[in-house]
This record gives structure tokens, C-alpha cells and sequence, in this order.
């Protein structure tokens, strides 16, 4: 989907109340968008944590709940 269209119908799991598009909040993400960032990129971090432990085991998780996927 386009932009602006590909997530709907957010909700905060510990609440139920609807996520309100005007206000701000504050989240937690996987990689820094902040320019000039030091380190390597997570995405090599991933890569050689997989090949250093052989096997990945995924645990059953509740937060994030994909509809219509």
C-alpha cells in the first residue's frame, strides 16, 4: 500500500484505547534514525548474532498483533 495507508487501527495493548493521530508518543524501534549515528548497522549485528548461534527460537509474542496480513 502507499504511504499513509499501510498501517491502521493502532491500539496500545495494555490500554485497548485507540492510538490518537495528533499526539505524540514515545517509542521504542530496532535501529537509530538519527543521522551521523556511530556503530554498525543493525542489520550486520542481526546477521552475525544468526551465524554465531546456529539456530534462532522465536518465543511466542503479544505485542504486536498483525491483521489482515
Amino acid at each position: 500500500a502507499t504511504i499513509g495507508q499501510r498501517i491502521s487501527d493502532l491500539t496500545l495493548l495494555r490500554t485497548g484505547k485507540a492510538i490518537e493521530p495528533g499526539k505524540e508518543y514515545t517509542v521504542g524501534g530496532w535501529a537509530s534514525i538519527n543521522e551521523n549515528t556511530e556503530g554498525p548497522a543493525i542489520w550486520d549485528l542481526v546477521s552475525d548474532h544468526i551465524v554465531e548461534q546456529k539456530e534462532v527460537r522465536l518465543s511466542k509474542s503479544n505485542t504486536v498483533q498483525i491483521k489482515g496480513a
